[in-house]
């Protein structure tokens, strides 16, 4: 029996970079064909997955309906045609920036939230003591 993994969203994205910048449609990647801009495609997702997420092998190629067998050889291929395939590059290093940008908007907004919590927190406590000088100053 296949074991089902929660997609992990930082997958979601890295698989919706690659169709973007390949021209493969999602379903396309996730289907079982051979066909040579599928396989690609698919590759250069395995290699993105692995190098920008802290997801497990199994967990990359459940997203697109594979084994972690294929992700290790996703990574071989990518791996040897990084050198001799300026395509292949290009599309792998602006994908890896749009991650890297991706990522440092996620913390922002992550920090952006934090901050908005913790000065409404700061806000209430205020609000909240200076009711309680208020009450003191009319037991005076």
């Amino acid at each position: 029996m296949k074991k089902q993994y929660v997609h992990n969203q930082q997958l979601e994205d890295i698989l919706s970079l690659v169709s973007a910048k390949t021209a493969v449609p999602i379903d396309l990647i996730k289907s079982k064909e051979r066909d040579d801009h599928a396989k690609v495609a698919r590759q250069m997702y395995c290699y993105l997955a692995v190098k920008k997420t802290t997801c497990t092998l199994p967990q990359i190629a459940s997203l697109v309906n594979r084994d972690h067998a294929t992700v290790i050889h996703a990574i071989k291929v990518i791996n040897g045609k990084m050198p001799s395939s300026r395509r292949t590059r290009e599309i792998i290093e602006q994908n890896s920036d749009l991650l890297e940008l991706q990522t440092n908007t996620d913390r922002i907004n992550f920090l952006i939230r934090r901050i908005e919590l913790d000065s409404k927190e700061l806000i209430s406590l205020l609000k909240h003591e200076h009711n309680n000088a208020k009450t003191k100053a009319r037991k005076r």
